[in-house]
C-alpha cells in the first residue's frame, strides 16, 4: 500500500482521448499526451484492482464494444509484512548474574529494507520504562543483516530477585500505514548472586552425572553381552544368528552415542553459562572442559562411532580380523567413559566438602550470635541495665 504505478501506452492509430479506468471509475488523474501515439498516466491505488484505458479517436469511435474488451490489467495490493526478527543469546539458561556479559547473536530480514534495529531490555529494577538501544552494524536500507555481539548487563544496575526481560526489534520504512514493527521472542531471565548460579549449575552437573553412570553401566552391559556373543562364535565363523546378535549390539551402541552427546551438550552449556556469567575460573575450565567436556567429546566423535560402524560390518558380513579388534576396542571405550565419570565424581565429593564447610561456618556465625546474647544478659544481670537503656 502505498506504491504508486505508471502506466505508459503505445496506440495504433492517433486517438483524441484516452482515459484509465479503475474498475468502473476513472481514475483521479488525467493521461497526459507525450506522443502522437503515446500517452502516460500514474495511479496510487488503496485496494487491489483491474485496470483498463477508454480510448476515442478522431471520428468518435471507441475501444469499447460487445464484441472485443479493453487490455486489461490486474494489480494485486499486497501487505508490507513486519520485519523477521529472531534473537539468540548463547550460554544462557534462565539464570544470570548482575555482571553478566550476554553473547547476543540477532538476525533481520524486511522485504523492503530495514529503517532501524534496536535491542529492548526490560528490568523491574527500571521504572520509567524499557531501556532501549541500537544494535550495531545494521546498515539503513539492507533487507537482510545478521550481527553477533557482546553485552553488558553491569551498566543497567541489577540486583538478585530481578527479572530482566530481552528481545530484538526492527522498523521498516513503511510511511503510508507504518512503520512496521517486527520483535522477536522475548528472553526472560532470572538475575541471581553468583553464589545462587553456582549451586544450580552444581545441581546440573550432578544430574547429568547420574545420568553419565548410568551410560556406563549400559556401555558395561553392552560389553558383556558382545563377550558372550563372541564366546558362542568360537574359533569358527559367525551364523546368522551371532550376526543378528551384534546387529541388536549396533542399535544399543547407537543410542548410547546419541544420550552421550545430550549429557556432553548439557555439561558444555554448563561451561558456557560460567562463562557468561563471569564466574568461570581456570581450574574449572581445566576440569569441566579438560576432564569431562573434550574426553566425552572425543567418545561420541570417534570411538563410539568407530565401534558402531564395526559392529554394524560385522552384523553384514563376518570378518575374523574384524571380530578380534572389537574387545580392544570396546575395552579402551570403557575405559574412557570410566575416567571420565571418576573425574565428575571426584569434583562431586569436593563440593558436598565445600557445601558442609558452609554449613559449619553458618552454623558458627549462629552459635557466635547466640553466645554474645546470652554474655550480655549475664551481664546485666549483674552490674544492671546500660546507661544507654537507663537514658531510653
Amino acid at each position: 500500500k502505498g506504491s504508486q504505478l505508471q502506466f505508459r501506452i503505445r496506440t495504433n492509430k492517433p486517438v483524441r482521448e484516452a482515459r484509465l479506468m479503475r474498475g468502473v471509475q476513472p481514475a483521479e488523474r488525467p493521461v497526459e499526451r507525450i506522443g502522437e501515439l503515446e500517452w502516460i498516466v500514474a495511479d496510487r491505488p488503496e485496494t487491489s484492482a483491474g485496470y483498463h484505458f477508454e480510448l476515442t479517436d478522431a471520428l468518435g469511435l471507441t475501444n469499447r464494444s460487445e464484441r472485443v474488451r479493453p487490455l486489461q490489467l490486474t494489480v494485486q495490493l499486497v501487505a508490507d509484512k513486519p520485519p523477521r526478527v529472531k534473537l539468540t543469546v548463547r550460554g544462557v539458561s534462565d539464570l544470570i548474574t548482575p555482571t553478566a556479559v550476554l553473547p547476543i547473536e540477532v538476525e533481520f530480514s524486511d522485504t523492503y529494507g530495514l529503517a532501524a534495529a534496536e535491542l529492548v531490555q526490560e528490568s523491574t529494577r527500571h521504572t520509567e520504562g524499557p531501556h532501549i538501544a541500537p544494535i550495531p552494524g545494521v546498515e539503513p536500507g539492507s533487507t537482510t543483516s545478521s550481527q553477533s555481539f557482546s553485552w553488558p548487563l553491569a551498566p543497567l544496575g541489577l540486583l538478585p530477585t530481578d527479572r530482566l526481560s530481552l528481545y530484538a526489534q526492527a522498523r521498516d520504512y513503511d510511511d503510508v500505514s507504518g512503520p512496521n514493527v517486527g520483535q522477536s521472542a522475548i528472553l526472560s531471565l532470572r538475575v541471581v548472586s553468583r553464589e545462587q548460579l553456582l549451586e544450580e549449575l552444581t545441581r546440573r552437573e550432578q544430574q547429568q552425572r547420574q545420568e553419565f553412570e548410568r551410560l556406563v553401566r549400559a556401555q558395561e552391559d553392552l560389553y558383556a553381552e558382545l563377550l558372550s556373543v563372541l564366546q558362542r562364535i568360537g574359533e569358527g565363523a559367525a551364523a546368522e544368528e551371532h550376526r543378528r546378535a551384534l546387529a541388536s549390539l549396533a542399535r544399543v551402541q547407537r543410542q548410547q552415542m546419541i544420550r552421550t552427546e545430550a549429557v556432553r551438550r548439557r555439561l558444555e552449556q554448563i561451561l558456557l553459562e560460567l562463562d557468561v556469567n563471569g564466574v568461570l575460573t581456570a581450574a574449572a575450565r581445566e576440569r569441566l572442559g579438560g576432564e569431562i567436556v573434550e574426553p566425552m567429546g572425543r567418545l561420541v566423535r570417534t570411538a563410539m562411532p568407530e565401534a558402531l560402524s564395526r559392529l554394524s560390518r560385522l552384523a553384514q558380513r563376518d570378518d575374523a580380523a574384524e571380530r578380534a579388534a572389537l574387545r580392544p576396542e570396546q575395552t579402551r571405550l570403557l575405559e574412557t567413559m570410566r575416567g571420565v565419570l571418576a573425574a565428575m565424581l571426584k569434583y562431586e565429593g569436593f563440593q558436598e566438602i565445600i557445601s558442609l564447610l558452609r554449613d559449619i561456618v553458618e552454623l558458627q556465625d549462629s552459635v557466635t550470635e547466640d553466645t554474645e546474647r546470652q554474655l550480655a544478659e549475664d551481664i546485666e544481670s549483674i552490674f544492671g541495665p546500660s546507661d544507654e537503656k537507663e537514658n531510653d
